[in-house]
């Protein structure tokens, strides 16, 4: 019972299901064993952190969208990739019905270094490389100005929680039902026998 009522609890925190209107933000764990980058000069290294997308609709893939990338904390190789935040939407882009995005300008912070990449493109969507959960995939090249001259950067980034995107409605989705949104066999909904309902036979009947 405590676990229903914390789920139902996150649920009003993202906005509820109330509506396709209503915007949702969805944090993306990078994972570095796909996540890389790899300079000119120099060796690779994997790429690991955070970022969080702001979804202009639910459902985010039922009709194009607003996509934004609103936070951005990752690191590898001695750099560390953080937005722009003297910028209002400094990842904002538009999310396509078919599962893919483009953001005209994204405007990153690069070890304190200020710069725009141009055209980033990529998918999101239930993907193979994220286990069947939704999962942004893209890579762009960024030149921080340094000896390792420029950095092609790939990124694989999964929401860690596909069962909460169940209880906000997404599985409905066509394009969703092919990724795994239920709920594991663990998780009970159902009342405990210790709890009494025989206060309901003092009130009688109406």
């Amino acid at each position: 019972m405590k676990r229903l009522l914390q789920l139902l609890a996150a649920v009003l925190l993202v906005g509820g299901v109330a509506g396709p209107a209503r915007a949702l933000t969805l944090g993306l764990g990078i994972d570095p064993a796909q996540s890389s980058l790899t300079p000119q000069v120099g060796a690779p290294a994997s790429l690991s952190g955070t970022l969080s997308l702001e979804l202009g609709a639910l459902p985010p893939l039922g009709a194009n969208t607003t996509f934004d990338v609103v936070a951005l904390a990752a690191s590898g190789g001695g750099l560390s990739i953080g937005l722009d935040d003297d910028l209002a939407s400094p990842g904002l882009g538009v999310l396509f019905t078919d599962g893919t995005f483009l953001i005209p300008s994204l405007h990153l912070e690069v070890d304190g270094l200020d710069l725009t990449v141009t055209n980033v493109a990529g998918t999101f969507g239930p993907a193979a490389a994220c286990g069947g959960a939704l999962c942004l995939e893209t890579g762009f090249d960024v030149d921080p100005g340094g000896p390792e001259g420029v950095i092609t950067i790939e990124v694989v980034a999964a929401v860690p929680e596909p069962r909460m995107l169940a209880l906000l409605g997404l599985a409905s989705v066509p394009f969703l039902r092919r990724a795994s949104l239920s709920f594991p066999r663990r998780v009970s909904l159902s009342f405990p026998r210790r709890v009494s309902l025989s206060f309901l036979r003092r009130g009688g009947r109406s």
